[in-house]
């Protein structure tokens, strides 16, 4: 973010024209619209609601290892290894994008269960979204 600040004020030395509407002195958009106020909470108290009803459901990251062994047809002790098979590293990856993403388990809890680096995790979140979406898989009950 602090980059994103950096480079709109070094734009704003070189050509110093008047900040568009609804934008702050930082260079960010700003909403001021309550229609987006409302939109925006009504989206993170879903996000919420979802991950308590998948907790309550009993969730949590072992049952979601378990469920991705399962799915993906893959042994718990290849998806806890350290292998960069293809399809081991897929497993991992929908395993953080579900832990973090719709169970709201904190990235340094999922990466210690790994013994991977936070950056590495969230990438894996990243791609495991990605991988989801692509091949439609869900977390069911």
């Amino acid at each position: 973010m602090q980059i994103i600040i950096q480079c709109f004020n070094a734009w704003m030395a070189i050509s110093p024209q008047p900040l568009p509407k609804n934008t702050s002195s930082s260079g960010i958009k700003t909403e001021s619209d309550p229609e987006f106020v409302r939109r925006t909470l009504k989206s993170h108290h879903d996000r919420l609601q979802e991950q308590r009803e998948l907790i309550k459901a009993g969730w949590n990251l072992e049952r979601l290892v378990k469920y991705v062994q399962s799915l993906l047809k893959i042994s718990q002790e290849e998806i806890l290894s350290k292998t960069k098979k293809e399809e081991v590293v897929a497993a991992r990856s929908l395993i953080c994008h579900w832990a973090i993403d719709k169970l709201g388990l904190r990235v340094i809890s999922v990466a210690r269960y790994f013994g991977h680096a936070s950056s590495t995790t969230i990438r894996s979140a990243e791609k495991g979204k990605i991988l989801a979406d692509k091949k439609n898989y869900k977390i069911t009950q």
